[in-house]
């Protein structure tokens, strides 16, 4: 075996366990079974993060691993080194691209998928050169795409005062190539020429950016509090999404002064439009994800994490300090500034919510915060801010499928052999609205068991991480069995079957025996004249109807029996030729 070949191996085995979570974050995205605005959501992340992220891997690994100052001194031309990588890293990307692309080719336009694409491309050409310069993966997506912003500004300022017409994609693909093939060269030139000294570690960039405010200023807000400084230090580990998110906000402010905001729905919107809002999705997906999982990844990467468990301070309160920190300041970072932005738009057009639907607003809200909790938790049983962020994606779309299979079983079940409230219905002869559910507890049951899930991520907080993917999977089953469990129940019991479908059916059915001249007849008749759904048939298969005529106008009245004493009488009016219930819906009298 070559040395090229040994060195190719080591490559894809370090993309491979980041490759295999985003393709099958990717594949579970495309299932007909995800919610629309979840598989929406797991698109964006996955195309616009996750391919990237893949692209910066292969220089950010060896940042992570402290192996890049060995890179350095091996016997090989550093130019075959960068040709190396970046054939592994453009196999990983394109192969999801291409899976994704299949996937999706009937749901968007040509024009949607071929700007989608040169996005990407932009993206991924621009990873390796930001990891080289930023001296950490995450570091290195961080710059790509805030500069991506700049290059989107420019490249819409352009077309809004030359006059160019935004849907012009051969504009597009010429900018995009330009700009990755020039990041391809600087990513090549800054290898090649690059020294390193001190030591094999590199420095992350989330970790070594400047003070935001001035040291005098700063200083005001030390205290000998212990938990006011442990605040404070969570805040100052999370400076760098603070700073993503101010820069989120400026570009957002521009696209608005370029009169460039699209519509809420993007629906019937230019690909230029949507080009310049994907990113910010993008990013503040990516700020929502590393808002959870970068304060204790890194305190674990460092070694510290162990040190802060001695602090006079509990386990517990050291925890809910960074939860309730890392929450704040992913809904603010990205939910409340961009809003604001998008508010203000909207303010001097004219219609304060022209670009913001509140609907959308609370279920971004909501989905911001759950993979916030998600990243949260993953950074608690795994080691590393990078491993937990990737964990992120499969485990927020497996808990989904959970979800929707149970769901999918359940309602099989039903329309096999009917649901269990049914079943009781039809069992205790009681009227077919009861034990019917005042409101869905739903999200009740699922916030219990993300409460649960927290408390178990509490309990392994205080543990060392792990590094092992079946550790990970092994403390996630018990929560997604519980997610498949619930939603299978509840589906069996209450979907499926209602007192207006029964009376329906019976109505249809006692209209063919009327018509047949017939006054008295058994739940087995009403079976035999029209098809019943089987949770109807077992309602009423004692049951007895007597039908009698309506003295005053064309129309019958149809009592049913059961033996407990329960009836039901359907009023029935003949308008042009055809029934109508008298009175909406009929009525019930239990014994």
């Amino acid at each position: 075996m070559s040395a090229t070949t040994v060195r190719i191996k080591k490559e894809a085995r370090a993309l491979f366990w980041p490759w295999c979570g985003m393709m099958a974050a990717g594949l579970l995205a495309v299932a007909p079974a995800i919610p629309h605005g979840l598989a929406e959501g797991a698109r964006v992340l996955v195309l616009f993060v996750g391919i990237p992220l893949l692209a910066a891997l292969t220089f950010g690994n060896e940042f992570t691993h402290h192996t890049f100052a060995l890179l350095l001194v091996q016997p090989v031309d550093r130019s075959r080194i960068w040709r190396e990588k970046l054939l592994v890293s453009a196999g990983a990307a394109i192969s999801i691209g291409l899976v994704m692309g299949f996937a999706l080719r009937s749901d968007i336009g040509l024009s949607d998928e071929w700007l989608g694409a040169i996005i990407i491309l932009s993206l991924t050409a621009s990873m390796p050169f930001w990891t080289l310069l930023s001296g950490s993966t995450l570091g290195g997506i961080a710059l790509g795409a805030l500069t991506m912003f700049g290059a989107n500004l420019a490249f819409a300022a352009y077309v809004r005062f030359s006059g160019i017409s935004p849907a012009s994609l051969p504009v597009w693909t010429g900018v995009a190539l330009a700009y990755a093939i020039a990041m391809l060269w600087l990513s090549h030139r800054r290898l090649t020429h690059l020294q390193t000294s001190g030591g094999l570690a590199g420095h992350d960039v989330l970790l070594s950016l400047p003070n935001i405010l001035p040291e005098n200023l700063a200083g005001r807000f030390r205290a000998t509090d212990p938990v006011f400084n442990l605040i404070r230090k969570e805040f100052r580990m999370l400076r760098a999404l603070w700073v993503m998110a101010v820069l989120v906000a400026a570009y957002l402010a521009c696209v608005a002064a370029l009169g460039l905001l699209p519509d809420p729905a993007l629906t019937h919107e230019s690909p230029l439009k949507v080009g310049l809002i994907v990113p910010v999705v993008a990013i503040c997906g990516l700020i929502a994800i590393l808002a959870g999982c970068v304060s204790l990844g890194e305190e674990r990467t460092s070694g510290t994490h162990a040190w802060h468990l001695t602090l006079p301070v509990t386990a517990g309160r050291l925890w809910l300090i960074k939860l309730l920190v890392a929450l704040f300041t992913s809904l603010v970072c990205a939910v409340v500034l961009p809003d604001s932005i998008l508010l203000a738009g909207g303010f001097f057009a004219g219609a304060p919510l022209k670009f913001v639907d509140p609907i959308a607003t609370l279920m971004w809200m909501f989905a911001v915060s759950l993979m916030t909790l998600t990243s949260f938790w993953c950074a608690c049983v795994v080691n590393g801010t990078l491993r937990a962020a990737l964990w992120t994606f499969p485990v927020i779309i497996g808990s989904a499928m959970a979800l929707q299979a149970g769901e999918a079983l359940g309602r099989r079940l039903v329309e096999t052999t009917g649901s269990l409230r049914a079943y009781i219905i039809a069992t205790l002869e009681t009227y077919p609205g009861a034990f019917t559910p005042h409101f869905d507890v739903s999200p009740y049951i699922l916030l219990a068991v993300v409460l649960l899930a927290l408390r178990r991520g509490y309990r392994l907080f205080r543990r060392p991480g792990q590094d092992s993917a079946v550790s990970l999977l092994r403390n996630l089953a018990p929560f997604v069995s519980m997610w498949f469990a619930f939603s299978f129940l509840w589906t069996a019991s209450f979907a499926g079957w209602n007192g207006w479908e029964a009376f329906s059916e019976i109505q249809a059915s006692t209209e063919k025996l009327v018509q047949r001249n017939q006054a008295h007849f058994t739940g087995e008749d009403l079976a035999k004249a029209s098809p019943l759904s089987r949770s109807s048939a077992r309602w009423v298969r004692n049951a007895t109807v007597s039908v009698t005529p309506r003295p005053t106008r064309p129309g019958y009245i149809a009592t049913i029996h059961w033996p407990s004493g329960l009836e039901c009488r359907l009023v029935i009016d003949h308008i042009a030729g055809r029934p109508v219930f008298v009175g909406g819906y009929p009525g019930c009298r239990q014994p």
